[in-house]
């Protein structure tokens, strides 16, 4: 899992996480944890063709 944090041209902080997983399974049990916590952690799903996507948030 990567976190980084940085300011836009606007001066609005954004952050961004990163995660990867060699199995589906570590990858659901990450993606349910910060489901789980998702109130904490002011996250938006950016989808990638191609990728598998869970969901984030409510």
């Amino acid at each position: 899992m990567v976190v980084s944090g940085y300011y836009d041209l606007q001066r609005n902080f954004k952050r961004e996480v990163l995660v990867s997983a060699k199995s589906t399974v570590l990858m659901k049990v990450l993606l349910n944890y910060l489901n789980s916590c998702s109130s904490q952690l002011p996250l938006k799903l950016m989808h990638q063709p191609g990728w598998y996507c869970g969901r984030i948030g409510r």
